[in-house]
Order: C-alpha cells, then sequence, then structure tokens
C-alpha cells in the first residue's frame, strides 16, 4: 500500500528539495551507473529495512524510462533525476496535487484587456508575443517574480500561484519589487464553501477564491505570517498574524479554453495563474527543453504561474512554448520552470484542435452542484489542459 509509506516521504519533503544528481541526464542516457544508495545519498533520504526494497523498485523502473525516453532525441526535451524520482506515480500525483477550479466562471470580453506599448508584438499572428516576465525590458532592475518556492507536501499550489501573480501585479503597478505574501493565510484562512474539489488548506482550492480573500480581506507578508504547511498540515487561522499588507480591488478570470484570451493576458497584462494537468511521468522527471507530453495529461490538477510565452529550437525547428513557474522548488525543472509545448491556435477566439475530456473533475476540475455531486466530465483544451482556468488580480495596492 504505497499511502502506508507516506509519512516518511512529507517528513524529507525539505531535504531533498534542492538537490542535484551527481550524474547528469546525458551521463545516465549513456548508460553510466546511478544507485539507489547514490541517490540517496545525493537526495537525502533515509528509509525503514521494509520501505527501502519498495523504493528501491520504485526508482530502479523509473531510472530506465528516465534512460529510455533521454535516449530517443525525437523527444527534444530531457528527463532526469529528482527527488519524485522514488515516489509511485499516484504518491507523486496526491502529494503534489491542490488545485480544484471553478467549472461556473465569469467570462470577460477580450476587449476589455487593453494592449499597452510594453511587449514585442510579432506580425505573422493577431495575438503572437514573445515576452518573459522575470526580464522584462520596460522594468529593467526591478524583480517583477520572485524566487521558486516549494509548497511541501500541502496541497496548496492555488495558494502560492495565486500569491506569486499578485506579488507581480502589484510590482509592475508600483514599479518596485514586491514583498513575498503570505501562503499560509491563505491556507489557513481562505474558506472554500461550496467544495470546489476539495475543502480548502491543504485539500484544494482554486486562484479566484484566493483573490477573492485578498480583495476582502488584504493579505499579510511572508515574514508576518509564516509558511508552515509543508509537512501536509493546513492549521488554523491565526488572526494575531494577520496584518494586512497589500490588497487587490478584484479579479479576471479568463474565458475557459480561449487560446486568445491567454495570449492577450500574458502578453499585455502580466504573470496569469494557470491550472494544468501535471500528475504525469512526464512532469515527475522533466528536467529541462520544451516539454511535449508522451501521455495524455486532461486531468487538471495542479496551479502554477504563467510568467511568458516564446520559442526554441528543437531539432532545427523553432518550437512555441508556454513558460511556467512551478512551486516544486528550484530542484526541479529548469532552476524550477518548464517549458511547456505551445499549439498555436489557428482559431483563437472559438474551439480549440487540441482539447480533451476531463473524466475525474472531482480530481480538480470542479464545484458540487446543488444537489451535492459533481459533473462526471468538463471539456480542457491546450498543452495539458492549460487553457482551462486561468486568472489575474486587478488593482493591486499597498494598504
Amino acid at each position: 500500500d504505497i499511502c502506508s509509506f507516506m509519512l516518511a516521504a512529507i517528513a524529507l519533503f525539505a531535504a531533498g528539495s534542492l538537490a542535484k544528481p551527481r550524474l547528469t541526464h546525458v551521463d545516465l542516457a549513456q548508460g553510466k551507473s546511478y544507485s539507489f544508495s547514490e541517490y540517496m545519498s545525493d537526495f537525502g533520504k533515509k528509509y525503514s529495512k521494509d520501505e527501502l526494497k519498495y523504493r528501491e523498485s520504485i526508482f530502479s523502473e523509473h531510472i530506465e524510462k528516465i534512460r529510455n525516453h533521454n535516449r530517443n532525441s525525437k523527444h527534444g526535451w530531457k528527463m532526469h533525476v529528482n527527488r519524485f524520482t522514488d515516489m509511485h506515480p499516484k504518491e507523486f500525483r496526491r502529494e503534489t496535487r491542490g488545485l480544484h477550479p471553478t467549472v461556473k466562471r465569469s467570462l470577460i470580453s477580450l476587449t476589455q484587456i487593453s494592449s499597452p506599448q510594453n511587449v514585442s508584438m510579432l506580425k505573422t499572428a493577431p495575438m503572437e508575443c514573445e515576452v518573459d516576465w522575470r526580464n522584462h525590458p520596460d522594468f529593467s532592475g526591478i524583480e517583477l517574480i520572485g524566487e521558486v518556492a516549494n509548497q511541501g507536501s500541502c496541497g496548496s499550489c492555488w495558494a502560492f500561484s495565486a500569491c506569486e501573480t499578485v506579488e507581480a501585479h502589484l510590482a509592475i503597478a508600483t514599479k518596485k519589487a514586491s514583498p513575498e505574501l503570505s501562503k499560509q493565510e491563505l491556507v489557513s484562512c481562505s474558506e472554500n464553501l461550496h467544495a470546489c474539489g476539495g475543502t480548502g488548506g491543504c485539500q484544494g482550492s482554486t486562484q479566484p477564491l484566493a483573490f477573492q480573500y485578498i480583495a476582502e480581506n488584504g493579505i499579510s507578508t511572508e515574514s508576518q505570517y509564516g509558511y508552515t504547511s509543508g509537512m501536509g498540515s493546513t492549521g488554523s487561522c491565526s488572526r494575531s498574524s494577520m496584518k494586512s499588507h497589500v490588497k487587490c480591488n478584484s479579479h479576471v478570470e479568463l474565458p475557459t479554453n480561449n487560446y486568445e484570451a491567454l495570449m492577450k493576458a500574458i502578453c499585455t497584462k502580466g504573470p496569469v495563474a494557470i491550472s494544468v494537468d501535471a500528475g504525469s511521468f512526464d512532469w515527475q522527471a522533466y528536467s529541462e527543453g520544451v516539454m511535449k507530453p508522451t501521455e495524455k495529461c486532461s486531468t487538471i490538477d495542479h496551479a502554477v504561474q504563467l510568467v511568458g510565452v516564446g520559442k526554441e529550437s528543437v531539432n532545427g525547428k523553432m518550437i512555441p512554448y508556454w513558460l511556467i513557474r512551478n512551486s516544486w522548488s528550484s530542484g526541479w525543472g529548469e532552476d524550477g520552470y518548464i517549458k511547456l509545448f505551445r499549439h498555436v491556435d489557428s482559431n483563437p477566439a472559438g474551439s480549440h484542435d487540441n482539447c480533451y475530456m476531463d473524466t475525474q473533475p472531482s480530481e480538480g476540475f470542479s464545484c458540487k452542484d446543488e444537489t451535492g455531486a459533481y459533473p462526471s466530465q468538463v471539456r480542457v483544451c491546450g498543452t495539458c489542459g492549460i487553457l482551462s482556468a486561468s486568472s489575474y488580480p486587478e488593482g493591486c495596492h499597498y494598504v
């Protein structure tokens, strides 16, 4: 039973979060040996005698999958060993999930998103640009995007995604770096009254609910109300720690499954809080490059922050990607980021040709209706459902 080993894995969540393996992905592809004992040493892991065999068997299976993937040059992106390599896929999904976006969305007109002169617009398509909000030319010397964080074993990705996006929009509005905001206040104090895929806190919620909380209550800084849920406990709301430092007036929820809406927002407004299916082995083992999933990913279960769009040369072709900031520490992926393949929509205002049905919406893409039931399925579009649920705050300011 994989669940019987969860406590040991949770206890070690921070130990290997920033660690790196002693071998490169090239070494692995070339067949150089890498033992489980070396892996445990590299990532600071310790297990009981019984669990050791279980973890080693998973590690051995995954290391071969990584080797085989990297030997295939057609993939164009690389997998590598990380702190998740000895986790069963179901355990990985359970530990890192936590997004439960709502189905009913307040749609806005695309004309409501204005286009300031602060991005390099391309002439090849009506809504194409290349932008990286980590290094934006209009904000030279100003840190808009903070360091990559680690949510640990709490399903609090929604709180990280929301806080990070508020921080970015506050920095854009004030033209100075934002303080790190309190994820813990959202986890412990923000309510999820309609059971949107969970009950709130470490059991999941949504970025729009977080934005609504911040608009109504404001939010403390990380130094005032530090993160303590990394071991998986939501914790009780500490009113004495709450000192409203930042507020936002409102938030925008983009039309569901609309490529143009998301492109227009990331190109002209700033970073966007988005939703994806990040439960596959592709995500578990991702290391670098533009990731084209090798398996279907349409069960939305994770909240992240979109910080840019661009193109990268892969096997002689320029491949478009979404630039995403994750919350699994800088030891994962490209220093905590992933470049996810971007399907350029030929019909951006309408249907998308890269859509699937999420047949497990109770896992993370719905709220219960008036009868207390979840829908049987919902339609999600874009690579790993990236177009399914996107939002950003407006009018962020200091209190």
